[in-house]
């Protein structure tokens, strides 16, 4: 796992060297990430756009259940930039399904980053 984490051969990490966070490379791709998906630009990914994200990563659409379970597990209730609550994530709940992902399979992550628009090796966008 420590190669893939850290990157091997010219590769930016995916975590930091504690890995209980993103390196800096994935934790901007990842907000560049959020930002893109997050349409009303209201700090939360909504149940639709929450879909969106996982339609580019799976490459067809998530059903429904899929959805509220995701959000349950890494997201929940979250207050928008209103103040008004919103089931979804916000980036710190992008971020942990992200280090959590990486930790299990790293070469997942780099796969997903490709599909986001990002350079799976530099992290950068392409």
């Amino acid at each position: 796992m420590a190669n893939g984490v850290f990157g091997v051969a010219g590769q930016a990490p995916l975590l930091d060297e504690s890995c209980s966070g993103p390196s800096p490379q994935l934790a901007k791709a990842l907000a560049l990430i959020f930002n893109h998906f997050d349409r009303d630009r209201d700090g939360v990914l909504n149940m639709s756009e929450l879909g969106a994200v996982v339609r580019v990563t799976n490459g067809q659409p998530a059903p429904p259940a899929m959805i509220t379970q995701i959000v349950g597990t890494f997201g929940g209730q979250i207050s928008s930039r209103s103040g008004r609550k919103v089931a979804g994530w916000d980036l710190g709940s992008l971020t942990n399904f992200y280090v959590a992902q990486t930790m299990q399979d790293p070469q997942e992550t780099r796969q997903d980053m490709a599909k986001f628009g990002f350079d799976p090796h530099t992290l950068c966008k392409v």
